[in-house]
């Protein structure tokens, strides 16, 4: 069975679903069509869920090309310079997009963001993949990074969350950018959708083409997507570090799940060791404030 099929003629998309859903999850689904009719204007704009079954999902279909192919296409090395500023500015939108979205704040008491947790993933990860190949010296400076970002205490925050928010899932359409794929949303801090969107650009260079695996260029487009959100939401940078970190190693653990033996030591592990060096070097994750 396909992940999805579009229907041309009604402008839906039914996207048949492995399992059914929960009950609570239907009703999350609702509720953002609650929040997408509150919440639409010239720059946000999600997806419109018209039918919600156990076993499957009826919504807008959205005509457009993902976010993703974009960065990837202006990073490239036949890309012009004009390309190159528009995938900035999209950047920046995709920033501007995610903060109108966290500003639907729940009508319930904060949460604490849970630095120990976070750590305590990274650091089970990082067992996992130092014995497919992480450096004990890099390993090393990564433990050494997750214990000061867990000395940072971000601001007890709690909002609607995405819950998947990476370039693939934001389509431009019509000079609007689209959020999809939001079957995952739910509470919590705004740093696990930020640290989500950067951990997906740092390592989309290992599916792009020739200079699109420049660190550089993507680096850009994490800053943009910074700016772009702070231009909506006021905030401190502490702890994004740790939260980035936490979910690349979990993507390349999640890499070397799905690689054959030989697939993950002939490309899997260079770049792993590669994309982890840059991110630690990388003034990015470096604690600023707006």
């Amino acid at each position: 069975m396909k992940d999805d099929e579009r229907n041309p003629s009604a402008e839906l998309w039914v996207k048949p679903l492995r399992d059914p859903l929960h009950p609570a999850v239907s009703r999350q689904m609702r509720q953002m069509n609650q929040f997408r009719r509150t919440m639409d204007n010239w720059v946000f704009r999600s997806v419109h869920y018209h039918e919600i079954g156990e076993k499957q999902l009826v919504m807008e279909a959205i005509q457009g090309r993902a976010l993703r192919e974009l960065l990837a296409r202006a990073g490239g090395p036949f890309a012009t310079v004009q390309a190159r500023d528009f995938a900035r500015q999209l950047a920046g939108l995709a920033g501007a997009w995610l903060g109108h979205f966290h500003k639907w704040k729940p009508a319930r008491k904060p949460k604490t963001y849970d630095t120990g947790s976070v750590v305590e993933l990274a650091l089970d990860k990082i067992g996992l993949l130092s014995k497919a190949g992480l450096p004990e010296g890099l390993a090393n400076r990564i433990r050494s990074a997750l214990e000061e970002g867990s000395r940072e205490t971000p601001d007890n925050l709690v909002v609607m969350l995405h819950g998947d928010f990476k370039p693939s899932n934001l389509m431009v359409t019509d000079n609007q950018m689209v959020g999809v794929d939001m079957e995952g949303h739910g509470w919590g801090h705004p740093l696990i959708d930020l640290g989500s969107f950067i951990a997906a650009c740092t390592t989309l260079r290992s599916s792009a083409l020739l200079g699109s695996h420049c660190p550089q260029w993507w680096r850009l487009v994490c800053s943009e997507f910074l700016l772009g959100y702070e231009s909506v939401n006021e905030w401190s940078r502490a702890g994004l570090g740790m939260q980035v970190l936490k979910n690349v190693l979990a993507l390349f653990e999640y890499m070397r799940c799905r690689h054959t033996y030989l697939l993950w030591w002939l490309r899997g592990r260079p770049l792993m060791v590669r994309t982890l060096a840059e991110l630690l070097d990388a003034p990015l994750l470096e604690t600023q404030g707006t």
